[in-house]
């Protein structure tokens, strides 16, 4: 999602917990400050279950089965340092920088990563969340209505949903 945003001008904070995939967004997106870190409830070290293709690698051990299931191969299991998302904002985000776009795509984990914000400091204009058709079932599944209830508590409104992923506008002024 962000890579678009980048191809025209804009820049932004790359947080990726996988080892081996930072030095991708390193060497592609330079001009963005790119932070090899987890994004959890709360700081400390956590399993990250590596997988292929690495896009489904996971801190989530049910989502690591489900890929399993799925035709996915778990590669390994590593320990990665974790920190809030609003920590992590708090030490990257240039003073005075306002957020117009925020992108989660956590494979199960992206719940935990918003429970983690402050939403006092840090308030995005816009945030996309990856939740496939598949997490719909005619209602929300648990997980995505938890995401969409918990987003509206702070202030959020579900605004497009395109089979992919879920946009979100800030109902604020």
């Amino acid at each position: 999602n962000t890579k678009r945003f980048f191809n025209r001008g804009w820049r932004g904070i790359n947080i990726d917990a996988n080892p081996y995939v930072i030095d991708s967004f390193i060497k592609n997106r330079p001009e963005d400050i790119n932070v090899n870190i987890g994004v959890g409830k709360e700081g400390g070290v956590m399993d990250f279950f590596l997988m292929f293709p690495t896009t489904v690698s996971t801190f989530s051990f049910q989502m690591k089965e489900k890929n399993i299931n799925e035709g996915c191969e778990h590669l390994d299991t590593v320990k990665v340092h974790v920190e809030t998302l609003s920590s992590i904002l708090k030490s990257h985000l240039p003073k005075g920088t306002d957020i117009d776009f925020m992108s989660i795509d956590l494979e199960g984990f992206d719940f935990e990563a918003l429970k983690s914000n402050d939403w006092s400091l840090f308030r995005p204009a816009v945030i996309c969340i990856e939740s496939p058709t598949s997490f719909f079932d005619g209602d929300f599944k648990k997980q995505t209505r938890d995401i969409v209830n918990y987003l509206d508590d702070v202030n959020y409104e579900l605004v497009y949903h395109n089979g992919m992923d879920a946009f979100f506008k800030s109902s604020l002024k």
